[in-house]
């Protein structure tokens, strides 16, 4: 990133500038169809025209560049504002802001419209005209993370052209490839506040026994699952770079967007090499494609899955259906969180000595590796003695907002509020994809401008991730807080409420619905509006589940298994409902889907097993609910 910051200085005309804005347009970038149009996803341009160019050097500029036309029917318009940092007052004031806004408002009435900037060294006045009139700002981090945002492919070339290799190399340190190496995917994100910056400690005994399984003959995927929060990504890397030590290894890059093919495994010429794949329990993260053509390759490859619980069951039964044998390294309990004494252990790592100060950390961290290494350095760069901050009652809290401080750090502090809401929203959210019914923009009372700004300082930021078509506030645990924060201070923002009547509710359903149901449960709160909202989508999802045929059903009830713990009553009532439904199929579906005896589909019988697995997770893991779960079985 700094490297190819450094190299946008390149840019030091402004036909160079607006050169390198019109590659980027035309390559194909997506905008979210924040409320209007089609059926699609996202949106990309169609037709990019000059609306009024510089011309040359010391020509009047009219105040918008470049028209773009969307695959919707939207129109977007960019005014490209090139300042040179070497002149001693580079200015762009309320006038040229006043004239640029006048033009847009005649020519483009019905345009998102955008100011795209090469340098913000000090504070333009006109800016601010510009944001309060609805227009989204791009600076050059906010540029090259749209190149980011690109198959890494086509970014890689792009970047290739404007900056030369070492651009390249800066903003893509993976390269364009899919499958990287261990050490690079390590380094690609060394930056970051989650950056695994410690030792792996306590782990030798289930790296050694990874390590074992890894080794077999047979092909087989081997499972590393674990509850949220413990070290599987940190012990998953820490395998993955012992193992290329001595064969072939490899490391899927969830973000590079390139599709797997036969050819690309074929490449691979050493028998019993291993691919990984993290995170396995987000969206977009399992690549289907690459364990098929694995699967299917004559060299006994092997698969190293890092997933959470919650998504085991969904993930093995891919698995299995293209044939793969597959071996939970921990058995159903899962990687177990670190003892009391190796906590105490990582705890020293981090605090740099051991002793009373680095047990006390741990045993407030509770088993979470994350806790101990995020609160292990707040405690070492606060200017408070580390021991009151460890006696804190609020301690994760001040955990997690020391993390969104320095995520937040690099967003404009007059923009920070905004992008302060906008994360909880998505965190709700999580994963979100813009579509044409879900209308953030309007339910925060935003242009889609400022929201496409906000989304991408929280990109470049680190703390929204963008797979395909999907945002994901990241980790895991600190998107849960979040999610539990803004139920939180829902007094001061109004957003429940707000919610509770927004067609969003029912668009976003089955994410927010687990997401909702985890904060209920992991946090324990009973805000009214809170309940209200569980209580609206659990009608709507029974009305649905009640119109639809075995096949749309299925895919219900494997998502409720996601948060089945978390609703026990309802689980155990919507079992109920399962067991007492009858097989239904559409016309289509009797031509081609296989039948059982009493005209039972394969897509009813799973779905009873689901039921039967959902309320044995229930009678073994909630004493209160124990005997109603058992009575329904």
């Amino acid at each position: 990133m700094n490297a190819a910051g450094a190299k946008f200085d390149s840019l030091d005309t402004f036909e160079k500038f607006e050169g390198f804005v019109r590659s980027l347009l035309n390559a194909g970038i997506s905008f979210g169809n924040f409320g209007e149009g089609g059926p699609e996803e996202v949106c990309t341009i169609d037709a990019l025209k000059p609306a009024a160019n510089y011309g040359k050097k010391g020509d009047r500029q009219r105040g918008i560049d470049l028209e773009a036309s969307l695959s919707d029917g939207r129109c977007l318009v960019f005014q490209c504002k090139y300042l040179d940092p070497s002149c001693a007052r580079p200015r762009f004031g309320k006038p040229q802001a006043d004239a640029a806004i006048q033009l847009a408002e005649k020519e483009y009435p019905e345009a998102d419209v955008y100011i795209l900037v090469t340098w913000e060294g000090f504070t333009q006045p006109g800016f601010d005209v510009l944001r309060e009139a609805g227009w989204g700002r791009w600076n050059k981090e906010i540029l090259l993370d749209k190149v980011r945002e690109l198959p890494v492919s086509k970014g890689w070339h792009l970047v290739l052209d404007h900056f030369g290799p070492d651009g390249a190399q800066a903003m893509f340190p993976l390269g364009p490839d899919l499958l990287v190496t261990p050490s690079n995917y390590r380094k690609s994100f060394q930056d970051s506040p989650l950056a695994h910056r410690y030792a792996c400690v306590g782990r030798q005994d289930e790296i050694e026994k990874l390590e074992n399984a890894l080794r077999q003959e047979a092909p087989k995927a081997v499972l590393l699952t674990g509850e949220g929060g413990i070290g599987k990504s940190r012990l998953f890397v820490e395998v993955m770079e012992r193992i290329a030590m001595r064969r072939t290894a490899f490391i899927v890059d969830p973000h590079s967007g390139k599709e797997c093919d036969a050819q690309q495994i074929d490449l691979i010429d050493e028998p019993n090499y291993v691919i990984g794949m993290d995170e396995c329990h987000l969206e977009g993260f399992f690549r289907e494609d690459v364990a098929y053509h694995v699967r299917r390759h004559g060299k006994k490859g092997r698969l190293f899955l890092c997933c959470r619980q919650e998504r085991l069951s969904s993930l093995r039964h891919s698995l299995e259906s293209q044939g793969w044998e597959v071996e939970e390294a921990f058995g159903d309990e899962g990687l177990l969180p670190l003892s009391k004494e190796q906590m105490s252990m990582l705890a020293a790592e981090v605090l740099g000595g051991s002793g009373r100060t680095a047990d006390m950390l741990a045993d407030l961290s509770d088993g979470n590796t994350l806790l101990v290494v995020l609160g292990g350095e707040l405690a070492k760069k606060t200017k408070q003695p580390i021991q009151s901050v460890l006696r804190s009652e609020d301690f994760q809290k001040k955990v997690y907002r020391s993390l969104e401080d320095r995520f937040l750090s690099s967003v404009p502090s007059h923009e920070r509020d905004f992008c302060c809401r906008l994360v909880r929203v998505l965190a709700l959210f999580s994963p979100w994809i813009p579509d044409s019914e879900g209308d953030i923009a309007n339910f925060l009372g935003v242009s889609r401008s400022v929201l496409d700004t906000a989304l991408t300082h929280l990109r470049i930021a680190g703390i929204l991730r963008k797979t395909g078509k999907q945002y994901r506030v990241i980790p895991d645990l600190f998107a849960e807080y979040l999610a539990a924060d803004l139920v939180q201070r829902d007094g001061e923002w109004n957003l429940l409420g707000r919610l509770a009547g927004s067609s969003l509710l029912f668009e976003e359903g089955v994410g927010i619905f687990r997401n909702l149901a985890l904060v209920k449960w992991v946090y324990g709160k009973e805000a009214q509006e809170l309940n209200q909202l569980i209580e609206r989508l659990w009608r709507q999802f029974r009305e649905r589940f009640a119109s639809s045929d075995d096949y749309e059903r299925e895919k219900l009830v494997s998502a409720w298994s996601d948060w089945a713990l978390f609703l026990p009553e309802q689980t155990i009532e919507f079992c109920r409902t399962i067991f007492s439904a009858e097989s239904r199929l559409s016309e289509d579906w009797l031509k081609w889907t296989p039948v059982g005896e009493g005209s039972e589909s394969y897509l009813f019988k799973n779905m009873r097993a689901q039921a039967r697995k959902m309320l044995s997770q229930i009678a073994c893991y909630d004493d209160r609910f124990q005997s109603q779960a058992l009575e329904v079985l």
